[in-house]
C-alpha cells in the first residue's frame, strides 16, 4: 500500500517503471495471464494508458489463483490482443461462496475497474491505519512468536532429550531387575534342591539309626545268651572236672582192690574166697566202666556246649560288624548331611543377597520411575506452552492473512 495513493505496487524489476502521480503508460510490459485488459486496450489505437490500478488486477488475479488452483482467465501468450479483450467481454468468474465476502468484494471492484484511494479503505476497514504500519506490526509479533515458537521447541526437544535417557534409564534398571528376578529363581530352586536333599539324608539317617538301634539290642540279646552258655560251659566243665576226679579216684581204687586181690589170691587159694573176690573186682570194674562212660557222656555235652559258645560268638561277630558297618553309614549320612547344611547356609546367604540386591533394584527403579514422571510432567508442560505457542502463532498467521487479503 502507498501511504498517499493507497494503491498496490506489484513489482517486477525486469519491467518494472517509475510513474509519478498523473502520468499513464502505454507500453504492452508484463505476463499475459495477469495482465489488466487496461494494458491492452493501451496497446490498441485510442487507449488512453494505465496507471497503478492494472497492479490491482494482477493482485485479484493471484489471490483467485492461490484460492482456488487456477486463474479466472484462461489465458497463454500466444493468444493475441484482441482474442482477449472479447474474453474479458464474456467470460463471466465465479466465486466460491466459502470465500470471504471482503474478499469477493474487491474483487469484483477490481474486475469493474472501480479503483480509487477512499473506496479501497473504507472497504478494508483501514480509515485511521494503513496496511503497511498493520502488517509491520504483525511481522513483528510473528517474529516475537516464531522466537517464543523457537524457544518451546529447543526446551520440548532438551525435555524429549531428557526424557528419552530417562527411559533409557528405567530400560537398564528393568533389565537388571530381570536379571535379580532370574538369579532370586535361580536361588529359590537349588534352595528347594538342598532342601529336598536334606529331608532326603534326614531320612535315610533316620532308617540307619533305627537299624544300628535293632541290630545293638540284637546284638545285646546275642550277648546275654553267650553269657548263658558260658556258664552253661563253666558249669559242665566243672562237674567233668568232678567226674574225672571221681573216675581218677575210681580208677585208683581199682587199682588197689586189684592190687589187693592178687595178694589174696597169691596168699589163698581156696576156690569161694577167690570166686568172691573175682565177682567183686569185676563189678568194680562194671562201676569205673559206667563212671567212665558218664564222664564221656559229660565230655561230650561239654564240646556240644563249646561248639554252641563258637556259633554264638561267630553270631555275635556277624552282629558287631554289622553293628560297624552301619556305624559307618551313619557317620557317612551324618557327614553328607553335614555337607547339605553347609550348602543350604550357603544357598540361605545367596538368597538373602539376591533378596537385598533385587531391594536395591526395586529402590532404583522407584527412584527412576518418579524421576520418569517430573520428566513427563516438564515434558506435559512444555507441550502445553508449545501449544499456546502454536496457537498465538496460528493467530498471528491468521492476523498476517487478512493484512495480505487487505493489501
Amino acid at each position: 500500500m502507498g501511504k498517499n495513493s493507497s494503491h498496490a505496487h506489484l513489482t517486477d524489476f525486469n519491467i518494472a517503471t517509475i510513474i509519478k502521480d498523473g502520468e499513464r503508460a502505454t507500453a504492452l510490459a508484463g505476463t499475459k495471464p495477469y495482465m489488466a485488459p487496461e494494458i491492452f486496450q493501451s496497446f490498441m489505437s485510442g487507449g488512453t494508458g494505465y496507471a497503478f490500478e492494472v497492479d490491482w488486477w494482477s493482485l485479484g488475479v493471484t489471490a483467485f489463483e492461490v484460492l482456488r488452483g487456477w486463474r479466472p482467465y484462461d489465458i497463454h501468450t500466444s493468444n493475441s490482443v484482441e482474442s482477449l479483450l472479447q474474453l474479458f467481454s464474456t467470460i463471466s468468474v465465479q466465486y466460491s461462496p466459502s470465500w470471504s465476502k471482503n474478499l469477493v468484494s474487491l474483487m469484483r471492484k477490481v474486475r469493474t475497474n472501480q479503483i480509487s484511494p477512499a473506496p479501497i479503505r473504507s472497504h478494508l476497514h483501514q480509515s485511521d491505519l494503513t496496511c503497511t504500519i498493520q502488517l509491520s506490526g504483525c511481522t513483528n509479533q510473528l517474529s516475537a512468536c516464531t522466537n517464543q515458537l523457537s524457544v518451546c521447541t529447543n526446551q520440548l526437544s532438551g525435555c524429549t532429550n531428557q526424557l528419552s535417557v530417562c527411559t533409557n534409564q528405567l530400560s537398564a534398571c528393568t533389565n537388571q531387575l530381570s536379571v535379580c528376578t532370574n538369579q532370586l529363581s535361580g536361588c529359590t530352586n537349588q534352595l528347594s534342591v538342598c532342601t529336598n536333599q536334606l529331608s532326603a539324608c534326614t531320612n535315610q539317617l533316620s532308617v540307619c539309626t533305627n537299624q544300628l538301634s535293632a541290630c545293638t539290642n540284637q546284638l545285646s540279646g546275642c550277648t546275654n545268651q553267650l553269657s548263658v552258655c558260658t556258664n552253661q560251659l563253666s558249669a559242665c566243665t566243672n562237674q567233668l572236672s568232678v567226674c574225672t576226679n571221681q573216675l581218677s579216684a575210681c580208677t585208683n581204687q581199682l587199682s588197689a582192690c586189684t592190687n589187693q586181690l592178687s595178694v589174696c589170691t597169691n596168699q589163698i587159694s581156696p576156690a569161694p574166697i577167690s570166686s568172691h573176690l573175682h565177682q567183686s573186682a569185676l563189678s568194680l570194674h562194671q562201676s569205673a566202666l559206667s563212671l567212665h562212660q558218664s564222664a564221656l557222656s559229660l565230655h561230650q555235652s561239654a564240646l556240644s556246649l563249646h561248639q554252641s559258645a563258637l556259633s554264638l560268638h561267630q553270631s555275635a561277630l556277624s552282629l558287631h560288624q554289622s553293628a560297624l558297618s552301619l556305624h559307618q553309614s551313619d557317620l557317612t549320612c551324618t557327614n553328607q548331611l553335614s555337607a547339605f547344611t553347609n550348602q543350604l547356609s550357603a544357598c540361605t546367604n545367596q538368597l538373602s543377597a539376591c533378596t537385598n540386591q533385587l531391594s536395591a533394584c526395586t529402590n532404583q527403579l522407584s527412584a527412576f520411575t518418579n524421576q520418569l514422571s517430573a520428566c513427563t510432567n516438564q515434558f506435559s508442560a512444555s507441550t502445553n506452552q508449545l501449544s499456546a505457542c502454536t496457537n498465538q502463532l496460528s493467530v498471528c498467521t491468521n492476523q498476517l492473512s487478512v493484512c495480505t487479503n487487505q493489501l
